[in-house]
């Protein structure tokens, strides 16, 4: 099943990047994309059907947040799961990410695992809604 998967990972640091990249493809996810800044990941989207979104919460020029808020919104990308990942432990952050469409909050540094559950749960969340609006 994941080897269909495009996920696409935004982080600023471009180390974290290709980490994380190399995780999602040992898992078997089948195409990973990258980008730097919310305005990137934001046009990556127009162009290309995404699964995943695992998005940094602190980017330059638009914050996690905004560019969760803007995945949100746009009927056409309102469906992809996104997962925080930061460094970011403070409660009242998790709680926002959460509220604002999160489909998950995982703190750097992560483990594979820790990676891979997260994926996991965002992903059959996605296909219990996908379930319920067929």
């Amino acid at each position: 099943m994941r080897k269909a998967l495009t996920c696409l990972i935004v982080d600023d640091m471009q180390n974290i990047r290709m980490v994380t990249k190399q995780i999602l493809l040992n898992l078997g996810c089948g195409s990973v994309l990258e980008a730097s800044t919310g305005e990137e990941a934001l046009k990556l989207l127009s162009i290309h059907a995404v699964d995943l979104v695992l998005l940094d919460m602190v980017l330059p020029q638009m914050s996690g947040i905004a560019c969760l808020q803007a995945i949100r919104s746009n009927p056409k990308t309102s469906h992809i799961r996104c997962v925080i990942i930061t460094s970011d432990r403070v409660e009242s952050h998790v709680r926002e990410a959460i509220a604002a469409g999160a489909a998950g909050y995982v703190v750097k540094p992560f483990s594979p695992r820790t990676l891979e559950a997260h994926l996991d749960l965002a992903l059959a969340d996605r296909d219990k809604a996908m379930q319920k609006s067929s």
